[in-house]
């Protein structure tokens, strides 16, 4: 392994939404929760058309769920844990470097 979480980042945001539908699939992508109604949800499946891939697009700021098991390896390895704002903070450098 050897690499930083850094390194596993991308410098520019993909479109997953865009990739999806040069495969064919149907694809939606979100900018904002407020999206994320059940309204939506009924269009999703409605049509009948699937799979359907939903591209959530989300702020460098947000750290998901990721980072428990992060501190999980880190400890594996004897290193402290990161605190989320730290892990905001990495994610948030690396996106500006990319």
């Amino acid at each position: 392994m050897g690499r930083s979480l850094e390194s596993t980042r991308f410098g520019r945001r993909l479109d997953f939404a865009k990739m999806a539908d040069s495969f064919g699939l149907r694809a939606v992508a979100i900018e904002d929760v407020r999206e994320l109604s059940p309204k939506f949800f009924a269009g999703l499946t409605g049509s009948g058309e699937l799979p359907v891939l939903v591209d959530c697009r989300i702020s460098n700021e947000v750290v998901g769920p990721g980072l428990s098991r992060y501190n999980q390896v880190r400890s594996l390895l004897g290193k402290t844990p990161i605190s989320p704002a730290d892990m905001a903070t990495i994610l948030g450098e690396a996106s500006v470097r990319g």
